[in-house]
């Protein structure tokens, strides 16, 4: 059991910072132009239209997206330790910051160190994380199909740790690791195409992690920076997807450094639009005992 609890918590923690930093670590695929130089189709250099792009996701109430992500060279214990450890998850992510801040996330696909751990449901309110997983299913009570972390029992330890993150995720604007990306100065506009209809330019770029982290509020620098420092990454790689509102539609960011690796692929299906997500009623949930959750048995 405390095998299983140890892996849920984890994935817990690794859909909060999807949350709090998706935008930071997103990614496209198939062409969208033959690459080339200079300005954007909206007049704007490729620079000043990454800065009005992302300028606009500060002012994003709601969004629904799916993610893609690859990592490799994680470390291994849950303090750092070894490095090696790889994770793939695929599935959608919805958030909703009025009147109260509250996500959900649906795994469709989940592997941590070889293991399935998938598939995963996840809601985080302001007073408590669900999640609902295949791999737990015979931990259960009858009846029983949600497991419930109530932030106020995370105190200690490890349990502190997943607090944290669950607050920059909740006090974070939506997809404010973006702004990881202003320190870029070598942005080009790469080509244009049509996502949904909507005509779309797309820009690409690279910046050292140095750069990055100096556009970030200080809020947030911190946190983020040990977390990219832990992981040794150097430089990030991108590419964003705008529409001609300056709306992030698609994104690619590959994180590089030391042994590690990122590549998360985010697409943007709405923006400030009423989003669908479900909170477990009590008669569906079952509580993780909080000494489990504050190092006693996780």
């Amino acid at each position: 059991m405390q095998s299983h609890l140890g892996a849920a918590r984890a994935t817990a923690a690794l859909a909060v910072v999807v949350a709090a930093g998706a935008a930071g670590c997103s990614s496209s695929g198939g062409s969208l132009g033959s690459s080339s130089s200079g300005s954007s189709g909206s007049g704007m250099s490729a620079t000043q239209e990454l800065g009005a792009t992302l300028q606009n996701t500060q002012s994003v109430k709601s969004f629904d997206s799916t993610i893609d992500m690859q990592a490799s060279g994680l470390p291994t214990g849950t303090s750092g330790g070894s490095s090696g450890g790889t994770m793939t998850m695929a599935g959608s992510f919805s958030e909703q910051r009025q009147p109260n801040v509250t996500m959900q996330f649906n795994a469709s696909t989940l592997e941590a160190a070889g293991q399935n751990v998938g598939p995963m449901d996840e809601v985080i309110t302001p007073s408590a994380i669900y999640f609902k997983m295949q791999a737990m299913s015979s931990m259960m009570s009858p009846g029983k199909s949600w497991m419930e972390i109530p932030l106020s029992s995370l105190k200690s330890g490890e349990g502190a740790g997943l607090s944290q993150l669950i607050g920059q995720a909740q006090t974070s604007n939506p997809l404010s690791q973006a702004q990881l990306l202003a320190g870029a100065t070598n942005v080009k506009t790469v080509g244009t195409s049509t996502m949904d209809g909507t005509k779309v330019t797309e820009l690409a770029g690279s910046e050292p992690v140095s750069a990055a982290l100096g556009k970030l509020p200080s809020s947030l620098r911190s946190s983020v920076g040990k977390q990219i420092q832990t992981l040794g990454i150097s430089e990030i790689k991108f590419q964003v997807w705008a529409d001609g509102q300056h709306n992030i539609r698609k994104m690619v960011v590959n994180e590089t450094g030391g042994s590690a690796s990122m590549k998360v692929t985010m697409t943007i299906n709405s923006l400030n639009q009423p989003v669908n997500i479900s909170v477990p009623s009590s008669s569906e949930v079952q509580q993780i005992p909080s000494s489990d959750l504050n190092g006693g048995g996780m």
